[in-house]
């Protein structure tokens, strides 16, 4: 009974020896993306995998056309950051300078002129250095050579277009699926409703996988950084609905892996040495990729506070606690507005809205830097 339940069931060593030794291996196109987030040395580690499984790599059209579309918008991401951050920097610089005006003749200690010094220095400093980081980032608009090496790698190994007849059918499908809250793609619903080929992307690539598999009679190993729950359980395995209505399809098995176990495993079952610093990296890209680049239900918005001079770590603590919780519910209701984010926060911690009068704004467009930048650059987003 147990073979016709995979999804039930714990895998052995052997199972995915078995498994990693006669699949074919699919890449989503998040990990294709994310070649452009990488420093060289752990794109290089991948692709050394890629490499030594290509005979064995395969992509569904689905994943081909969304890294199409998609490829530009990660590209010009990367590169408005240089000048976005230099520009709040700036900013907040002059807002300091023009409070500490206020105490150049009404403090005895303070030394306002060797302050401001010290604060132009700084930005300069930092101006300078984002300006010859950015002179030294790669044109990928006039020399693409990561796209060159997807092209070489996945040439002949992408599936066919589904016919337009059949992707409002798989719409019609998700429709019902989603609803029922079915995996995958439930968690895209209504994310892009003018954009069918993007709401139900998921299922449309779920369908493509499972044609395959049948077409070449081959198991499957699919490699993504879409960690949402249509994917992947609490416990971060793969959830058992898909493997099983994998098998169920195509009496093959199917298993998910995150690009950082996915190398992490590959040591074991392709006998492949790959660099920690490496799988690493792979982690804070795919936390990063969550944070700014949109790829979740996650809207963009700032958390500001009124702030006129600091203040105790233990109230820094609380709106840090309301800043995880807020970020919890906007995931569970990615369509909540502005104005019922504000009320929201006051129903978690009255007390510290209030008393700091804090706020959320969503972004008109996309924002990638929010909140999560305070991490690296606390000056960016403290109110002074």
């Amino acid at each position: 009974m147990e073979e016709k339940f995979p999804g039930y069931h714990k895998f052995k060593d052997e199972d995915f020896s078995k498994l990693w030794r006669e699949c074919i291996f699919v890449f989503d196109t998040n990990v294709l993306l994310n070649l452009y987030r990488y420093k060289i040395s752990t794109r290089d580690e991948l692709l050394k995998i890629f490499n030594e499984i290509k005979d064995r790599i395969w992509i569904p059209h689905q994943v081909a056309l969304e890294y199409h579309d998609e490829r530009l918008n990660v590209i010009k991401s990367l590169m408005i950051v240089y000048d976005r951050i230099d520009k709040m920097e700036k900013e907040n610089c002059d807002k300091i300078k023009k409070e500490l005006d206020n105490y150049k003749e009404r403090h005895p200690i303070i030394d306002v002129d060797t302050i401001t010094s010290v604060l132009d220095s700084n930005y300069t400093s930092i101006s300078q250095e984002l300006k010859r980081e950015k002179a030294t980032h790669p044109d990928w608009n006039s020399s693409d050579d990561i796209r060159s090496t997807i092209y070489s790698l996945f040439d002949g190994k992408i599936g066919e277009p589904y016919s337009q007849k059949s992707l409002e059918e798989i719409y019609r499908r998700g429709e019902t699926r989603y609803s029922l809250k079915i995996p995958p793609g439930y968690e895209d619903r209504n994310q892009k409703p003018n954009f069918p080929y993007k709401e139900y992307g998921d299922l449309v690539l779920w369908c493509q996988l499972i044609d395959e598999s049948k077409r070449i009679n081959k198991s499957v190993i699919l490699i993504t950084d879409d960690t949402k729950k249509d994917w992947f359980s609490e416990r971060s395995i793969p959830r058992p609905e898909l493997i099983q209505e994998f098998f169920s399809e195509t009496q093959n098995i199917l298993y998910i892996y995150s690009p950082k176990d996915f190398m992490k495993w590959s040591q074991q079952y392709l006998k492949i040495t790959v660099a920690e610093d490496a799988i690493r990296e792979i982690e804070e890209v795919k936390s990063g990729d969550e944070k700014y680049f949109g790829d979740r239900a996650s809207k963009s918005y700032s958390f500001t506070w009124s702030e006129v001079d600091r203040l105790p770590q233990s109230e820094y603590d609380k709106m840090e606690k309301l800043r995880k919780i807020f970020a919890k519910k906007l995931d569970e209701n990615p369509e909540i507005t502005e104005e019922e984010a504000n009320l929201l926060l006051l129903e978690i911690d009255s007390n510290t809205v209030n008393n700091h009068s804090i706020k959320i704004r969503f972004s008109d467009e996309k924002d990638y830097l929010g909140w999560d930048l305070y991490q690296k650059f606390p000056f960016i987003l403290h109110k002074y």
